[in-house]
């Protein structure tokens, strides 16, 4: 007969620390107890999908008679440790869910479960968006030797990537964060006008650097204006509206202008308005995370921690991610065809 229950109340301070250091530890499906007589409500665990919400299951212990309610600690496969009631499996890997309880003595009952997510390198909403890593690219009469994702990209969804790009924090010295080019499906017929880059640090999702890049063209869609030959560039962090800088003096804000990119366009085509192959007309995006610059192709775009740009009193100073640990992800906007290809 069970005469009554008690809830574990443990700082989560400390759950915090000890539940990290034993996720670490613990490679495999495991149980701790400081008392055999303690008998654990069972839990149905399998194997979860990389992106999709997970709710945690509550658990029991009954010691003797007593039955207690356990607090819980969700730890990610990066380290992350978290106690919330719902999650998000942003990560592939094991996961270790630590139960731990009290009793009325005092004692400190521990169990822990673990379940994986399936590996996914990079994920998609839409069924019609597709990505595909690639050795090599033929695109009309060009062929390059450059590895990586061909991608379409539907209207209004969005292309994530698990993995981790490093910053280091006292690096003085522009890091490249991304490389693309955009692929049309026409050359000099621009399928989308705006790139959105993210990049949201792992462990603290309130911090984020955001670059978005344009082309500025008339709705014709030709190719005869000038701006066909220019992309243009802003970027902000946390809290922060877009900016970036044109000439010495002229800084746009979120007016879908900033730092001139010439000679680069989502057209296919260079100097002259000459069909070009699209890699040799590429953008690397770069960051300083001691200076807090943005670069696109070694050209200045803003620095986010400078008052000139962010000077006044609705700005903020941004100071760059929380921990340099940060992940990518991918949209267009002011769609023309039918998907963004890139």
């Amino acid at each position: 007969m069970i005469k009554n229950r008690k809830i574990a109340i443990i700082a989560a301070s400390t759950l915090f620390a000890t539940c990290a250091a034993v996720g670490a530890a613990f490679g495999i499906r495991s149980a701790i107890n400081v008392n055999a007589q303690a008998e654990w409500g069972e839990v149905v665990l399998s194997e979860y999908s990389y992106g999709q919400s997970f709710t945690v299951p509550e658990r029991t212990v009954v010691i003797g008679e007593e039955e207690y309610y356990a607090k819980h600690c969700v730890v990610y496969p990066d380290g992350r440790a978290v106690s919330s009631a719902e999650v998000t499996l942003d990560v592939a890997g094991k996961y270790t869910i630590r139960y731990t309880a009290t009793d009325n003595g005092g004692r400190t009952y521990i169990t822990e479960e673990t379940f994986v997510v399936s590996n996914a390198s990079y994920v998609y909403n839409s069924p019609d968006s597709s990505a595909v890593y690639t050795e090599g690219y033929s695109y009309g009469d060009y062929a390059t030797q450059n590895d990586g994702l061909m991608v379409r990209l539907q209207d209004q969804d969005a292309l994530s990537f698990q993995s981790i790009i490093t910053v280091p924090k006292e690096t003085n010295a522009a890091i490249d964060l991304v490389r693309f080019f955009v692929t049309p499906d026409e050359v000099g017929a621009a399928d989308f006008k705006t790139v959105n880059l993210t990049f949201t640090d792992v462990f603290d999702s309130d911090s984020v650097l955001r670059v978005q890049l344009n082309v500025n063209a008339d709705d014709s869609d030709s190719v005869d204006g000038w701006w066909a030959m220019y992309t243009y560039v802003m970027a902000a962090g946390s809290g922060q509206t877009l900016k970036g800088l044109e000439g010495t003096n002229n800084i746009h804000e979120n007016d879908g202008y900033g730092g001139p990119v010439v000679s680069n366009s989502f057209y296919a085509i260079g100097a002259n308005k000459i069909p070009v192959d699209p890699s040799e007309n590429s953008y690397t995006v770069s960051y300083n995370p001691v200076t807090q610059e943005i670069f696109v192709n070694n050209r200045f775009i803003v620095d986010l921690d400078d008052k000139t740009f962010f000077g006044s009193m609705a700005d903020v100073i941004w100071h760059g991610f929380t921990t340099g640990k940060v992940r990518l992800s991918v949209s267009g906007d002011n769609y023309k065809r039918q998907s963004a290809n890139f």
